[in-house]
């Protein structure tokens, strides 16, 4: 069977590319802003914030390691081994 194409419009590929776009850049900040409040000693406000953004869906490995580190440890957010292995 020959591969067979199909047609896709630049603009859906743009919108595509922009969304993924704005995701990354999210994660970004939100990482950056949980690191901020690490940094500073205040490990609930930054476990609060990985959260937030594990949730909102604007995350990476970096976001759900660094909360799963807060999960391991208990800092900032009650120790719990069980949800470090469900991340």
């Amino acid at each position: 069977m020959p591969f067979q194409s199909t047609q896709v419009s630049s603009d859906s590929v743009a919108d595509d590319w922009n969304k993924l776009v704005d995701s990354y850049a999210r994660g970004i900040r939100y990482n950056s802003l949980a690191l901020k409040h690490a940094w500073s000693g205040d490990y609930h406000a930054a476990a609060h914030v990985w959260l937030r953004a594990s949730r909102s869906g604007f995350c990476d490995g970096r976001i759900l390691f660094n909360l799963a580190v807060c999960y391991q440890n208990g800092l900032g957010i009650t120790k719990d081994i069980a949800k470090v292995m469900d991340l």
